[in-house]
């Protein structure tokens, strides 16, 4: 399945009592569906991944699978514990996702050699190919064309979701890789990553502004970078006031602002004070005047 195009780092909706709210996550997907996107990624950062348990990631996949329309969807099976690992992977080949996905094993300072068994294991245990997800920031690793070499070489790798600033080595891994997926990570070089060589984006904003980036797209798609980068402008104006904020309580708070419910973060994440929350509901709102 091609899985070019705009996906949606889903949220994970929570109640008051802190459980997943299956119910409104139905509805995010409907609503998001509805606005364009191309897919979903499902249990990433985004979704607070480290703070589920497995059967609530099993579950929230099914939920998103059900919904989802046909749309392509990309499971996030990243954990460390080798059995959930392959609980995982074969859940997620079971309900006919695209592709399978996954950070880097982190923590420990692993070798080349043990992160690409890792991966190779995830492709072997879901039979799909795999999107090796770059996000040194919070892993500690980069992967690049050299580390990644015998992971493309395997015929496994379907691409990279590349959530770094680093759009050489993005330029890199498609040069090398041309027959890969680049997908880029941050919303906030949606633009420039696509003239780098990628070829969509997985996005936390894209749960809350997924028609700015729908428009970005087809401008693109028209020859017309120009008009796209004045709305990647105003898009990058609304990241850069979120990171004033907790960001994912800060968008999962603008989410209900827009009439989806999703509640706030699990800890040890903090929700938003009642200051914050005037804060944010102005910038948002001078976003969208």
């Amino acid at each position: 399945m091609d899985i070019r195009g705009l996906y949606p780092a889903l949220i994970t909706p929570f109640d008051a009592a802190l459980a997943v709210g299956y119910g409104v996550l139905r509805d995010v997907v409907r609503v998001t569906r509805a606005r364009g996107v191309t897919g979903f990624y499902v249990g990433g950062s985004t979704a607070e991944t480290f703070s589920l348990t497995v059967e609530e990631r099993e579950k929230i996949l099914e939920t998103v699978m059900e919904e989802a329309g046909g749309l392509p969807v990309i499971a996030h099976v990243g954990v460390l514990n080798p059995h959930d690992l392959k609980r995982l992977c074969r859940h997620a080949a079971s309900v006919g996702v695209a592709a399978v996905s996954s950070v880097p094993p982190f923590y420990y300072k692993h070798s080349e050699a043990e992160i690409t068994a890792y991966y190779l294991d995830i492709a072997a245990a879901s039979g799909l190919k795999v999107l090796l997800y770059n996000i040194p920031q919070f892993t500690g690793v980069a992967l690049t064309k050299k580390n990644c070499a015998a992971l493309f070489a395997s015929g496994m790798v379907a691409g990279i979701k590349h959530t770094s600033q680093n759009l050489y080595d993005l330029e890199r891994l498609k040069n090398t890789f041309p027959d890969s997926v680049m997908l880029a990570g941050h919303d906030e070089v949606f633009c420039p990553a696509q003239l780098m060589g990628a070829e969509g984006c997985i996005g936390s904003t894209l749960n809350l502004i997924p028609d700015r980036f729908v428009a970005m797209d087809r401008l693109l798609a028209e020859n017309n970078p120009g008009e796209a980068m004045r709305i990647q402008h105003t898009v990058n104006d609304l990241v850069e006031a979120m990171m004033h904020f907790s960001f994912f309580a800060v968008l999962k708070f603008l989410m209900t602002v827009q009439g989806l419910p999703v509640g706030g973060v699990r800890p040890p994440l903090l929700d938003l004070t009642d200051d914050e929350k005037t804060r944010a509901l102005e910038l948002f709102q001078a976003f969208l005047a």
